[in-house]
């Protein structure tokens, strides 16, 4: 790990954060890539509950969600490709059929079926855009207090045209 060798004292823990249960608290945690919204509404509630509960008094989240800028140019389509030499999906040739499509409650679906010689695979790319005010209800009713928002997680300023929106937390 490039903090070991640079010796600075940071663990790395590796598991489903929906079950993390450690007899630790923390002074900083992360979540980025958007990774927020790809959860149900139940599960960030939960995501949002434990991570509350590992942080020291005054401990940060910092976490990043597609805006509603980023909704506004999403389109619903329906498209395929042939893959003769493998690609992002698969190694092998593969058939990819694939669908976008919005919800309500600003909720999207990316669906790819995958189609090879030998199987077929779905995959599911579920995202929630998030305005700030759904974003900070959804903190502060975990408890939660808002630090500042950013229009992403390296601290840009955060606009209204902003394709993300990153928020700073404290417990």
């Amino acid at each position: 790990m490039n903090a070991k060798r640079k010796g600075l004292p940071i663990d790395y823990f590796y598991q489903d954060y929906l079950k993390l249960s450690l007899d630790k608290e923390f002074d900083f945690a992360t979540m980025i890539y958007c990774d927020f919204g790809a959860l149900s509404t139940n599960d960030r509630k939960q995501l949002l509950k434990i991570i509350y509960q590992h942080l020291k008094p005054g401990g940060r989240f910092l976490l990043d969600v597609f805006s509603l800028t980023q909704l506004e140019n999403f389109q619903e389509s329906q498209t395929w490709e042939v893959c003769p030499d493998g690609g992002f999906w698969c190694p092998e040739n593969y058939i990819a059929l694939n669908r976008a499509c919005k919800y309500p409650d600003n909720v999207t679906l990316r669906q790819t079926l995958v189609i090879t010689k030998k199987k077929v695979s779905n995959y599911y790319l579920w995202d929630t855009y998030f305005s700030k005010k759904a974003l900070e209800e959804e903190a502060v009713g975990s408890g939660f207090e808002i630090c500042e928002y950013f229009g992403d997680v390296s601290g840009s300023t955060y606009s209204e045209h902003s394709s993300t929106l990153a928020v700073l937390l404290k417990k």
